[in-house]
Formats: structure tokens, sequence, C-alpha cells
């Protein structure tokens, strides 16, 4: 089973804008590899990308429909307070998904 942890919202330290457009393009590359992750768990801000108007809507969405479980910690959803609803394949630990 093949595992990827999220746990940002952006990739690396420095420039935030550079750090989002790394976690897109790693999402992205993700979904284009032959062997899909199993699953995908975001927690912490990295719960931040499964909101709506996320910039990473795109890889999510191919990721979810290539078969790839996506789950998110609900603590960190509702401590984030995103202000926008999580998208139909979003799964909360709150439903025993993680």
């Amino acid at each position: 089973m093949q595992i990827v942890v999220v746990n940002s919202d952006s990739m690396g330290r420095g420039d935030a804008e550079l750090g989002t457009q790394l976690i897109g393009s790693f999402l992205r590359k993700l979904w284009a590899q032959e062997s899909k992750p199993d699953a995908v768990i975001f927690y912490n801000s990295g719960v931040k990308l499964m909101a709506h108007g996320s910039r990473v809507f795109d890889g999510l969405e191919g990721l979810a429909a290539a078969g790839a479980d996506l789950v998110a910690c609900g603590t960190c959803f509702a401590y984030r307070r995103t202000g926008s609803s999580p998208r139909p394949w979003w799964q909360s630990s709150r439903d025993g998904a993680a």
C-alpha cells in the first residue's frame, strides 16, 4: 500500500508563492505517474488544499478519479476554519477514515 502524507499547504520554506507552486506540481506528478498512491492523507495546514477554491484542485480531483483515497484530518479542517466546505470526495478522520 502506497500512502502519501501532506502536512502543509506549501512545499519547503522560503517564498510562499513558490511553495504553493511546488506542492501543486508535486500532486499533479503523483496523478500523472503510472503507479498512483492508494491514499493521500492531509493534516495540519495541508487540509487547506482540500478546500473549495484550492489552486491544486485539478491534481486532487485527478487522484480521486484514479482511485486514490483523499483523507483529511477533520480536527485540522475544523481548526483551520477554511470557510468552505470540503470537496465531495473528502473523507474525515471523524468519519473513521483515518
